[in-house]
């Protein structure tokens, strides 16, 4: 057993001053050969001292078992995370002009969408609305437009109606090449259009039924722009016949 200097030192201290007293109470009886073995005497009892100073230090120090740690909590480190998706770039959808949702949408010319029912009608399968096969064929203001739908009759049917902005929109695919028109602009250029095939147009410039006090939407099927002109206006403007399929 090894021994610390610290528990020595403590232990010829204690050792010296017990034998100290010893040797004072011996002296004081008249044991005069004890007194001169009172070194010796110091020697013994000190050592005894320290051994046993020693041993109380030990198992005052002495180290308990060893206490459990608590479980470290998981880190991200050693958790497999999915890897994050890629952040797409802006489309065109997030842009405010209408031609930009026109552009987004891919071409489906092709596929089937527009079926032509040989009486003057065409069915587009996905908006699940009928056409007319072609537009009024002349310059006509939207009070005139709102008769004519109202006295159209194609394909045995009565409820025509105007088309909405959205719905001339949902007809404009600027994919297609742009194709030219019976009509001519003021500069003598001819207008075009991009519509399904199955559609013809004598002029790209058609009335809506919405309106905004005396103006009326009008749709260009060229590009889809919209325009808010007045009502009685009519040179180039047309009016294609639109109404839900029953």
């Amino acid at each position: 057993m090894i021994v610390s200097p610290e528990a020595f030192l403590f232990a010829m201290i204690v050792g010296r001053k017990v034998s100290l007293f010893a040797s004072r109470y011996m002296y004081s009886v008249g044991a005069s050969l004890m007194a001169e073995t009172s070194f010796v005497k110091q020697i013994v009892v000190g050592v005894v001292v320290a051994v046993a100073s020693a041993m109380i230090f030990r198992w005052i120090n002495l180290p308990g078992p060893p206490q459990p740690q608590p479980a470290a909590p998981p880190t991200s480190q050693g958790i497999s995370q999915p890897p994050e998706p890629p952040q797409s770039p802006p489309t065109s959808q997030t842009m405010a002009p209408s031609l930009a949702r026109l552009e987004s949408r891919p071409t489906e010319m092709g596929t089937g969408r527009y079926h032509d029912n040989g009486n003057g009608t065409i069915i587009d399968t996905q908006t699940n609305l009928m056409w007319a096969d072609r537009d009024n064929g002349s310059d006509i203001d939207w009070p005139n437009a709102k008769r004519y739908v109202a006295n159209y009759t194609a394909g045995g049917y009565m409820n025509w109606r105007l088309p909405s902005v959205s719905e001339l929109h949902n007809l404009v695919d600027i994919t297609l090449s742009p194709s030219d028109t019976a009509c001519k602009l003021p500069n003598g250029i001819h207008a075009v259009r991009r519509v399904p095939a199955p559609i013809f147009l004598s002029c790209p410039f058609l009335w809506s039924y919405e309106t905004r006090d005396v103006l009326a939407g009008r749709v260009v099927m060229s590009d889809g722009s919209l325009n808010w002109l007045h009502q009685g206006n009519r040179p180039l403007y047309r009016v294609l016949p639109v109404r839900s399929r029953e």
